[in-house]
């Protein structure tokens, strides 16, 4: 796996308390694993349609230095 996506702005629940350097999820996938967030993706049509596969497509810019920048997503299939 190279990268985990979702509609939502953050793919984890961030207690008041815990701040936010209490991030597991960008933890385990980022830092442990090499694992790209993907956040915001609008999968509403995608899921409609229902496709068993399709072929994801994914530019970003080049930032260098950031924690994140924004991407071109494009499923086909």
């Amino acid at each position: 796996m190279r990268a985990v996506g979702g509609d939502t702005i953050v793919l984890e629940q961030i207690s008041p308390e815990a701040g936010l350097g209490q991030l597991p999820v960008h933890r385990i996938l980022l830092q442990e694993n090499g694992i790209n967030i993907i956040e915001v993706m609008n999968l509403e049509e995608l899921a409609a349609a229902g496709p068993s596969e399709f072929l994801f497509m994914c530019a970003s810019l080049p930032v260098v230095g950031a924690a994140g920048a924004p991407v071109r997503s494009l499923a086909v299939w």
